[in-house]
């Protein structure tokens, strides 16, 4: 029985990020990730008239709900718009998985959920866009 514990455990496994040098702790739920992809429509008048459809660009938002509330304020209050590697990895050593999206940014969007018996959770929104190479994310086994 002991064996299966210990598998569902790893399984479910508890993330923890890093936003460029910042270390966000342990999460309190597992990353959310939403992917897609934005595309441009133009118009050329010229005759006869024609719709052209520009390159699509992938693009994610990753909704994070942070334990160590202070980090994540700490963030809030300094400069949002530069873009930053965002790493999402398994807290255990040596198992589970990593994600590393180069080109992610801090929305200035937030909610504060206060507790009266656990931690205080932060939520913080990132958008990712593709890096210079044309890759979303990185990922890898650690």
């Amino acid at each position: 029985m002991s064996k299966l514990n210990e598998l569902l455990e790893r399984r479910r496994g508890k993330y923890k990020a890093v936003f460029g040098s910042i270390e966000l702790g342990e999460l309190a739920s597992p990353p959310e990730i939403k992917a897609g992809y934005d595309s441009e429509h133009f118009t050329i008048h010229a005759l006869p008239s024609k719709k052209l459809e520009g390159y699509s660009e992938k693009r994610a938002k990753i909704i994070l709900r942070l334990k160590m509330v202070a980090k994540g304020f700490e963030l809030l209050t300094g400069d949002i718009s530069a873009a930053l590697n965002l790493s999402l990895s398994d807290s255990g050593e040596g198992s589970g998985i990593k994600l590393d999206f180069p080109e992610a940014k801090l929305l200035p969007e937030w909610e504060f959920e206060p507790s009266f018996t656990g931690d205080h959770i932060l939520v913080l929104h990132f958008s990712a866009r593709c890096a210079a190479e044309g890759q979303l994310f990185y990922f890898s086994n650690s």
